[in-house]
């Protein structure tokens, strides 16, 4: 069965180390077609946030729920891992591989059209058209990053989360991914990052929850 439209909710969710909180009781709800930031300074807890939302850590008190917006159906996990695409910190590339090979590699495993012509529209729509076969331990941090966006287009899922997606971007860089997110925005992905660096995004913004010191301040704006 096909899902096109998901939500994505946080529900008291909390992450505790030993005696210390560094989630504590995030309520939030993300809408297809929208896009939505977590915002705030190095510590505030947004790392975890992006692993609590993703599924990769697990939390001590709450939840995540991820529904079918028109049925409000819960999906189940094997349904989750295939309609949620990540893109973390770093872009989980492999070093060894050329970035036509890696993503290929990635687009077979997630079922998807890993052609030649398919790939280099990807990799144009990114900024790497004409890259070439180098290994991707040749490339720089920025170019690294337009990687692990095609990664986020190649999967095709219905809902984004990334962790300080503008690391290593210039100028061009950035607006490349405002419009990139722009797009699939009007696709009705639901999008959400966690960063430092509110301004990158430009206004197209739905949400902007702020968080400090692993709790949210005041409402989203």
């Amino acid at each position: 069965m096909s899902v096109d439209r998901l939500t994505i909710e946080a529900s008291a969710l909390s992450r505790r180390y030993g005696r210390r909180w560094v989630v504590r009781r995030i309520d939030a709800r993300f809408e297809p077609g929208t896009l939505s930031l977590f915002v705030g300074p190095n510590g505030a807890g947004k790392t975890t946030l992006f692993r609590l939302l993703a599924g990769t850590l697990r939390a001590t008190e709450g939840e995540v729920l991820i529904r079918e917006a028109d049925t409000d159906r819960d999906l189940e996990a094997a349904e989750v891992r295939r309609y949620l695409a990540l893109l973390g910190h770093e872009p989980g590339c492999y070093a060894e591989l050329s970035g036509p090979e890696n993503l290929k590699l990635f687009a077979g495993l997630y079922g998807q059209p890993d052609d030649e012509k398919t790939l280099e529209q990807v990799l144009d729509r990114v900024g790497l058209g004409g890259v070439g076969i180098r290994p991707t331990s040749a490339y720089s941090r920025g170019m690294l990053q337009r990687l692990g966006l095609a990664r986020l287009i190649v999967q095709d899922a219905r809902i984004w989360l990334m962790d300080e997606p503008t690391t290593g971007l210039d100028e061009a860089g950035r607006a490349l991914l405002r419009d990139v997110l722009a797009e699939d925005r009007e696709r009705g992905r639901t999008l959400v990052a966690i960063t430092h660096d509110v301004a990158s995004f430009g206004d197209g913004l739905d949400q902007v929850h702020r968080l400090e010191r692993g709790r949210l301040v005041g409402g989203a704006s």
